[in-house]
Formats: C-alpha cells, sequence, structure tokens
C-alpha cells in the first residue's frame, strides 16, 4: 500500500494524506515516513503531499464533515459497491465529545478513510500554496 501512495503522490501531487495513528491504520505512518512522506511542522501551514496524521478531534470532525456533506448533497458516491456495503453495515462510536466511525466493523476502515479525505481537502487544500498543474499530471 505505501509503494501505491508513492506512486499516487509522484503522479497526482496529492493535497496530502490522512492517516489516523489510532486503529488499523497507524501502522502505516512509519512505512510513508520511511518512503519520504513528512508531517508538516507546523499544521497551519502545510505543503502539497504532507502526511497529515489527524488528532482525536479532528477524526471525530471529519466524521460530522462528511455526514454533513453527505446530507446537503455536497458529497456523493458513484454507487461503488464496497461502499454501499459498508454503509449499510456501519456503527459508530463516541470519540471525545464527538462520534467517528466504529473501525471494529467490517467496512468502516473504508468510511474511516473517506471521512479523512474528506476532511483532509475541505481543511487542507486552502492551505496549500503550491498550484497544481492538472495538464503535467495527465495518463
Amino acid at each position: 500500500m505505501v509503494d501505491r501512495a508513492k506512486d499516487l503522490d509522484e503522479r497526482w501531487k496529492p493535497v496530502g494524506w490522512a492517516v489516523q495513528d489510532k486503529g488499523p491504520s497507524g501502522t502505516l505512518i512509519d512505512p510513508l515516513e520511511t518512503l519520504g512522506f513528512t508531517q508538516p511542522e507546523d499544521r497551519e501551514e502545510p505543503t502539497r503531499g504532507d502526511l497529515a496524521v489527524p488528532y482525536s478531534n479532528d477524526v471525530a470532525v471529519a466524521y460530522g464533515m462528511t455526514i454533513d456533506a453527505l446530507i446537503e448533497r455536497r458529497l456523493v458516491h458513484l454507487d461503488e459497491a464496497p461502499l454501499n456495503v459498508a454503509v449499510a453495515t456501519a456503527t459508530t462510536r463516541p470519540l471525545g465529545g464527538g462520534t467517528t466511525w466504529d473501525y471494529k466493523v467490517a467496512g468502516a476502515e473504508l468510511l474511516q478513510a473517506v471521512s479523512l479525505a474528506h476532511w483532509l481537502w475541505v481543511t487542507w487544500a486552502p492551505l496549500v500554496t503550491v498550484e497544481y498543474d492538472p495538464v503535467a499530471n495527465v495518463w
């Protein structure tokens, strides 16, 4: 997975990469850092492609932002079967003063990935100052 992330990072130059340090994805942080992914020194000044490791309150906010965006139809998906199954079987758990997906339920890691990707885009995209040239990153 980390090798694929490196390939995608080089090809597409995404806003960043969100990896939760608690739960199943936490094991990816060290291998990603070994491949050159770095966390920003200042979370308020990330650069394109930085590794975001959200705090627990960020994870709860990501869940809330995702639910709000889905309800308001600002976030939709293309009827993908794995995501449909994950949504159908999803449960939540308390996290601090908020809520998040219960990663102990099959498929929840997919919903967590969606939520963290959405959170990263909404919170970091306005902070990333390096321009993105989609023409230079065409297949």
